[in-house]
């Protein structure tokens, strides 16, 4: 069967797949952010979810990083003596059982078995003088990018990942002003969200947080690729979003992501340094939440 036909974009470089999320940053995020408390609950959930969402992201290359290690790995296995005279007697076992005049020759079996030990030995030795010549893992990734479906997979992971980690943020930002406003349920669809965004907190977040023109363009990226397609939407049109495009569909690349996560990580510090030392925010963890 035929494959489709898709146009799409994708970063050709590995390198650009690694290092979404900064391990730093959650350390010395959480750090500030006291123990066993409802803000540390929501912290670690927010943490969670952008590492599931980072490793998504770097599946695809941490795949081919895998399978480069464990070529490596095997290829530095050498058969051990004993080996290659269990394998070579096994040979001339079943060699016997297919040619029975081998068996006449009380002497022909012992000298087969002696030459297929040699042999073998001579083969391993040579394989193992050439063994630290390797195979640079940019070739395993070349290769692995002149396939569709590969590069495909790539392409996909950007786009759902970048989902996530928007999906993620939004829930940690809600979580925290239905604690601040004491509302049980709270939507960024909901008529008192801009108000909760306004006065939910002791210092109003509505702008940094949400309606920020860089936070803006995110939303507005993600309902395009949540609900029309990938495909670029009247009002996204209006924004210089600095996505790649492929006729009218975004192409989501590593660097689109992490400039995300550079805006929604100063969005996250600013509501830490406002919640730390609130008693709404520093009361045990609960279920409920």
């Amino acid at each position: 069967m035929d494959e489709a036909v898709r146009t799409i974009h994708t970063e050709t470089e590995m390198n650009a797949y690694q290092d979404y999320l900064s391990g730093e940053w959650c350390e010395e995020t959480s750090s500030q952010i006291q123990d066993g408390t409802i803000l540390k609950s929501l912290f670690i959930d927010l943490e969670l979810s952008w590492r599931s969402a980072s490793y998504t992201a770097q599946l695809p290359a941490n795949s081919i990083q895998a399978m480069h290690a464990a070529a490596l790995g095997r290829g530095k296995y050498a058969s051990p003596d004993r080996s290659i005279l269990a394998y070579s007697e096994e040979i001339v076992r079943r060699l016997v059982l297919r040619v029975p005049e081998i068996a006449e020759i009380s002497s022909m079996r012992s000298a087969i078995t002696r030459e297929l030990v040699i042999i073998s030995a001579e083969f391993r030795d040579r394989i193992e003088s050439t063994k630290d010549l390797g195979v640079p893992i940019e070739l395993t990734w070349n290769e692995f990018m002149q396939t569709f479906p590969f590069r495909l997979s790539l392409w996909n992971s950007q786009r759902v990942s970048y989902g996530a980690f928007f999906n993620a943020y939004e829930v940690f930002l809600i979580d925290c002003l239905k604690i601040g406003t004491g509302e049980a349920s709270l939507r960024s669809t909901s008529k008192g969200f801009n108000r909760a965004l306004r006065e939910g907190l002791v210092r109003d977040i509505s702008e940094v947080c949400w309606h920020h023109t860089d936070i803006q363009i995110i939303r507005l990226v993600r309902h395009a690729l949540a609900h029309n397609g990938g495909h670029e939407t009247q009002e996204l049109k209006r924004h210089s979003h600095g996505i790649k495009m492929c006729g009218t569909e975004l192409q989501v690349v590593p660097n689109d992501i992490k400039r995300m996560l550079g805006v929604f990580m100063k969005s996250v510090a600013e509501i830490i340094s406002i919640t730390r030392d609130d008693a709404k925010f520093n009361v045990p963890e609960r279920d409920d939440v």
